[in-house]
């Protein structure tokens, strides 16, 4: 099968690295970026228009690791309209234009996949998708962010201050140059409302949740929270506090975690899910959440799942209609 990458950033160039060394069942036939890549494999597939891809009917997916909102979001549904399979790992283009991507998918009978979107390298998506199709998801908390859980656990474990741990982050490849998405609890509130439309099957719009991020967290705070044996973790918590009328009550903050907490013991870049629900009652999953090989796997996973279910209708869905 022949796939397409757009974009050759972080994902983008772990999502070749994968596949290259990985699966060769796989070829990537064209990768777009605007940028002259001399990597070696790489430089002979590259190309600055989007039509080289759009145009050639031998690439059956397309894998979107630009991120952003625009282009990403036109050339997704172009993709699709040509039917061509996106999968992707851009939780900001899934928040707001996933309803419409996932019924432009359906329509021209190809699959709009987004694994990576929530937890990096957790299957969240898909295993709610099958091993929670008859339950009611009544809560939902989390560390959704590798980020700030990084700079957060070393702040507690080695003491690092705000700006040293940022840096730390920066170096170990868990921080973009611009981290304000992160560390204002951004990304972790457009993560929450993808689990929320996901559970609810109506859109969520992730600007209602109270989001407030990590920035003015001090050592002070740090080791105010250890004599207290607790630790201070950027939580997502969202519940349905009326499963008929689907109100929620949700909020992405600095939470203290108590030693007893499951999620006390999640650190660095790793995630937690952990879901409540009628009949399996609380199950948590944990996984890396940041980090260029975990979330290209998650990618790389919605490939193949699309391959093994040849022209078959795997997405999850939700609608346009709002919540709230």
């Amino acid at each position: 099968m022949n796939i397409a990458i757009l974009g050759c950033g972080t994902v983008g160039s772990g999502i070749y690295e994968i596949i290259t060394n990985s699966v060769p069942s796989v070829k990537v036939k064209h990768i777009l970026d605007v940028r002259q890549i001399e990597t070696e494999g790489v430089k002979q597939i590259l190309t600055n228009d989007y039509n080289d891809i759009l145009n050639d009917s031998s690439v059956s997916i397309v894998a979107e690791a630009m991120g952003g909102v625009e282009p990403a979001f036109s050339y997704a549904r172009d993709a699709l309209k040509v039917k061509k399979s996106v999968v992707t790992s851009n939780k900001e283009l899934v928040a707001i234009h996933g309803a419409e991507l996932m019924k432009t998918a359906k329509d021209n009978g190809v699959n709009f996949l987004f694994e990576a979107s929530v937890g990096g390298g957790i299957p969240i998506i898909r295993t709610m998708k099958s091993s929670f199709e008859y339950e009611k998801v009544s809560e939902i908390k989390g560390v959704l962010n590798g980020t700030t859980n990084f700079i957060l656990s070393q702040m507690t474990d080695n003491g690092l201050t705000y700006d040293d741990a940022l840096n730390k982050a920066r170096i170990e490849g868990f921080a973009e140059s611009n981290p304000e998405n992160d560390v204002m609890g951004y990304d972790t509130a457009r993560k929450l409302a993808i689990l929320i439309s996901l559970v609810t099957g109506k859109y969520y719009d992730f600007s209602k949740i109270p989001t407030e991020g990590i920035t003015e967290i001090t050592l002070n705070d740090i080791e105010s929270a250890k004599r207290d044996n607790c630790c201070i973790k950027l939580v997502a918590h969202a519940k349905i506090l009326n499963p008929e009328t689907l109100e929620i009550s949700a909020s992405v903050k600095p939470t203290l975690i108590k030693k007893t907490d499951s999620l006390f013991s999640v650190n660095n870049e790793f995630n937690a899910i952990i879901l409540n629900s009628s009949y399996l009652g609380e199950v948590t999953f944990i996984g890396k959440g940041a980090g260029k090989l975990p979330t290209a796997s998650a990618v790389v996973s919605d490939m193949l799942e699309i391959m093994k279910n040849d022209g078959k209708d795997i997405s999850s869905y939700w609608t346009n209609d709002s919540l709230g």
